[in-house]
């Protein structure tokens, strides 16, 4: 359809498929504007009763007005088929957000964020129309880090045209994040929202769906209907005991148990209500309830007492056994602390052929095996499994303790641990902990915090000071109770690394800026040249003098005088040489 025109609409290309049908970048012909087209797959456009529907859900949609809802701007049945002319969310998918912008979303960012999705759904609700579809594919985040809600209503036209055409183009994807009375094709109402936007939040902290896109959708189904959801601290630890609280009612099995409108969900998310989360009942208790039979008193009591301690103690036993077997086999938890690590079929072989999946910072495995392997980089590689049961290889060098991921993730904000190499996230945490620089409770009197995306300057560099071809690396720790500032160095030799404490404190803000090898610099030297007057007197004309940075530096700006500092390394006396004033 590419160059085709639908009305004033010139369609420029494909954006998007799936079953529904394409979605399409197109151009008003007139005034420019940018839409996004949607053209119904022909399977569906084909069946009269579906047009019917399309068209009468088309006209209520379009009464949808809000700024988390993609518009839709128009309905067109053509011969060539039919067409929906929606509002263009640019942007990117949650699920792809995740990928590749964020990993799992910090909850001091993703409670805004979701928070905006809860809206979109409750607008909505009120004027009952009822999603059916929501998952990290249908939700936008767009450049300025708002939530923009794709295909409402959709899902519904098809389900309940044919029972036939329920499953025309479904995928995996969708099914992921059906609710249990979805999956078992029961009535579903607004709650069935809730159920998919618990799993939607679930992903958002973890960067993970909690059921495995590679499995049957049978054993999926069955994961849905019978099997509690999966502990989201088991994916990415750093999930709060309130969000898990919030996880678990929102995806309840039974719809009452669930939060029972978007309100109270967001109440919820943003802190202003405790989430009561209803405990299971026993087949006893629940075979009382159904034949309406009292319990016996005292002795049935104590009967039941008996039977509970013996059945804890039986529990207690089995956890020793359990966990002295992994011990054996070598099952010890371990956390990722890369940004993104790659799991590997083969431990000999770091080419893209034998990627198995990629894990993110925080994510829990547990090692399976100790190979003998250790590659040319002196990295040591384990067998692991992950939390979704996948097996694989990967450097133990790139796994730490949960102490370790606690105080890493403590010291780093998001961007700065992205950006910070693995072994000198370590070095940090070493040094701070060799210092004593973390209180009573654990958490560090220092922190790294990068200034600003694409800024000049920054809290944190690296580049080669030594110039030996092996990356190195420099951060700003801020004293978050005194305003101190504090740099330190890691030059690495060899896959080992030197900490360098290159000054006591700053007292006052502090930024650093890579300066690399071959920079003309001015460093306050000038040259004197004099002309002499054709009817004499003498004129000096000063001519500055740059020098050639032999090696990579540090430049050290203060915020609040301005004032420059070049740290340069001196590689015959493995130290920093003194900062020099100088301007670029």
């Amino acid at each position: 359809m590419i160059g085709q025109q639908i009305l004033n609409y010139r369609i420029e290309k494909l954006i998007g498929e799936g079953g529904m049908g394409n979605v399409y970048l197109a151009v008003h012909t007139h005034i420019g504007r940018k839409v996004a087209i949607k053209a119904l797959n022909p399977t569906l456009a084909r069946n009269p009763e579906i047009r019917e529907r399309f068209k009468n859900e088309a006209s209520m949609l379009s009464q949808l007005h809000h700024p988390g809802i993609v518009s839709l701007y128009d309905y067109v049945e053509l011969d060539s088929g039919v067409f929906l002319v929606m509002e263009l969310a640019e942007g990117k998918p949650i699920d792809e957000y995740i990928q590749t912008v964020t990993g799992p979303i910090p909850e001091e960012k993703a409670i805004p964020l979701f928070a905006q999705i809860l809206d979109g759904v409750a607008y909505a609700h009120h004027r009952n129309v009822v999603h059916r579809d929501i998952k990290p594919s249908n939700i936008i985040i767009t450049p300025e880090g708002k939530a923009k809600i794709l295909d409402f209503g959709i899902a519904k036209i098809i389900s309940e045209s044919s029972h036939k055409l329920t499953k025309t183009g479904t995928k995996l994807g969708t099914v992921l994040y059906m609710s249990p009375e979805q999956v078992k094709g029961q009535e579903v109402d607004k709650r069935s929202d809730i159920y998919s936007l618990g799993i939607t939040l679930f992903q958002m902290l973890t960067g993970k769906c909690p059921f495995d896109e590679n499995q049957s959708e049978y054993e999926v189904y069955k994961k849905i209907v019978e099997e509690p959801l999966p502990e989201a601290r088991n994916y990415y630890p750093g999930v709060t005991d309130r969000m898990q609280q919030i996880l678990v009612k929102a995806t309840a099995k039974d719809v009452n148990d669930r939060f029972q409108t978007c309100e109270e969900f967001r109440e919820a998310v943003m802190g202003k209500q405790t989430p009561v989360n209803k405990p299971a009942q026993s087949t006893v208790q629940t075979q009382i309830k159904t034949k309406n039979l009292k319990p016996a008193k005292t002795k049935r009591k104590s009967g039941a007492l008996l039977f509970w301690n013996i059945f804890m103690a039986a529990l207690l036993s089995l956890a020793v056994v359990i966990a002295i077997i992994q011990l054996a086999s070598g099952g010890k938890e371990m956390y990722v602390l890369s940004h993104a690590l790659w799991l590997r079929s083969t431990q000999n072989n770091t080419s893209n052929e034998n990627l198995v999946q990629k894990c993110t910072f925080g994510e829990k495995v547990v090692i399976l095996e100790d190979t003998k392997y250790t590659d040319d980089k002196g990295q040591k590689w384990v067998k692991i499994k992950t939390a979704n049961g996948k097996e694989g290889y990967v450097a133990v060098n790139y796994l730490g303790t949960l102490e370790e991921y606690d105080q890493i993730s403590s010291i780093f904000d998001d961007d700065a641990q992205k950006q910070t190499p693995v072994l000198y996230k370590k070095a940090v945490r070493e040094y701070l902990d060799s210092h004593r620089f973390f209180d009573k409770t654990g958490s560090p009197e220092w922190k790294v915090y990068p200034e600003s995306n694409g800024s000049e300057y920054n809290t944190y560099c690296s580049a080669d000071f030594n110039s030996d071809s092996i990356s190195d690396y420099a951060c700003l720790l801020e004293n978050t109770g005194r305003n101190n500032y504090r740099l330190l160095a890691y030059i690495s030799t060899d896959n080992n690394y030197t900490i360098l404490k290159m000054d006591e404190a700053f007292s006052s803000p502090v930024l650093i800026k890579f300066i690399s090898k071959g920079t003309k610099l001015f460093t306050g030297k000038y040259t004197v040249d004099y002309r002499y007057g054709l009817f004499g007197g003498v004129t000096e004309v000063k001519k500055k003098v740059y020098d050639v940075l032999e090696n990579d530096g540090i430049m050290l700006w203060y915020k609040d005088t301005g004032y420059k500092y070049l740290y340069t390394f001196d590689i015959r006396n493995e130290s920093f040489n003194k900062p020099i004033d100088c301007t670029q």
